[in-house]
This record gives structure tokens, C-alpha cells and sequence, in this order.
């Protein structure tokens, strides 16, 4: 069995901040980093709020999306996907790329997709938007998408980009593949101790 610590919320609105952001506003987005250690055989903790742990070592950890001007052009756009049953692959692919690693350590390297906000919304097509149509469905069980690459060496890990391309969205909540379904992306990172 291993113990993991966790460094999570990798998210990419963080990580499309500019590079240039102030030391207090840095300082800021890390205290919104959760950490926790947990058992990875514990599923009980799997549906505990997270404890915020300080660790020295998961805070230099940092993880740059590679494809920022891409993400920038699409957030601008507000495009959206239109996602299936069958599951669609994410565009832009989220590629992302760490430092501040242990070199012999070994890491897991994880996708989370969870809610904007806790409301349900139809399209209009007569105004050519979205609306708000009542409060949202129950919250689903955590569903990581895991690298198929995982687990790597912070070596390893240091010298690569991580690409997601192989990633697909659903709408299916039954589904058994490991797609994810719904739409906020958090990379999570665990650091495997044995």
C-alpha cells in the first residue's frame, strides 16, 4: 500500500494567469493549491472534505499549461462542445508541464473535471444563449481521469510534456471507460511513497 500526497487544483484558469502576476497575487493562488495525504485503499476519504496540509516539497511544485495562447483565443470565444454519450475528445487538449519535482520520486498524474456553480442551464435559442433552469443534479462521485502514462519519475515528468489528448468527454454518468464528464479542469498531481 502507498501513501500519497496530493498537490491538486492545477487549475487552467490559474495556470493562464500571466507569467508576469505580482509575488502577492503568486502567493495567493498557491494558498488556493489544496494538499492533502491519504491512503489510496481508503475510499472513506475519498468523500471527506479535503484537509489543506503545509508541505514544503508539494508547494515548489509547479505545473505550466503549454497551450496558453490557444486556451486565451477560446476563452475569449466562449466556444463550446457538444459532448455524447460515446464520449468526444477535449478540444483544445489540455498539455501541461511540471517542475520543482523529486527526480527519483514517483508521480501519478490525474485530470478532474467538476462544476462551475451548482445551477442547471437550458439553451434559448431565441436569444442565443444560455439560461439558468433550476438548481443542478447531485454531485457525482470523484471521477479522475488517469493518465495512461502514470505513473512517472519527476524525472521523467520534468523532461516531457503531459498531453491529455486521449482525453474524451461525456455526458454519460453510468460510463465505464474513464471518460469524465462535466466542466471545470483540474490537474491533480500524487506523489506515490512507498
Amino acid at each position: 500500500m502507498y501513501s500519497v500526497l496530493r498537490r491538486s487544483c492545477f487549475r487552467v484558469n490559474c495556470l493562464n494567469q500571466s507569467s508576469n502576476t505580482s509575488r502577492s497575487e503568486e502567493l495567493h493562488l498557491s494558498n488556493t493549491h489544496l494538499t492533502t495525504k491519504w491512503s489510496i485503499d481508503d475510499k472513506q476519504q475519498r468523500n471527506q472534505k479535503i484537509k489543506i496540509l503545509e508541505n514544503d516539497k508539494l508547494a515548489q511544485i509547479k505545473c505550466r499549461l503549454e497551450t496558453k495562447e490557444l486556451w486565451e483565443k477560446f476563452n475569449e470565444l466562449g466556444t463550446e462542445m457538444i459532448i455524447t454519450k460515446s464520449g468526444r475528445r477535449m478540444f483544445p487538449v489540455i498539455r501541461a508541464s511540471f517542475s520543482g519535482l523529486e527526480s527519483e520520486a514517483k508521480y501519478l498524474v490525474l485530470m478532474d473535471i467538476i462544476p462551475v456553480d451548482c445551477k442547471r442551464y437550458r439553451y434559448a435559442y431565441h436569444r442565443s444563449s444560455w439560461l439558468v433552469a433550476g438548481k443542478a443534479d447531485p454531485e457525482l462521485r470523484l471521477r479522475h481521469y488517469v493518465h495512461p502514462d502514470s505513473p512517472f519519475t519527476g524525472e521523467q515528468l520534468m523532461r516531457q510534456t503531459v498531453s491529455f489528448e486521449k482525453l474524451k468527454l461525456t455526458n454519460n454518468v453510468l460510463d465505464r471507460q474513464g471518460y469524465v464528464s462535466y466542466v471545470i479542469f483540474l490537474i491533480l498531481l500524487f506523489m506515490l511513497r512507498s
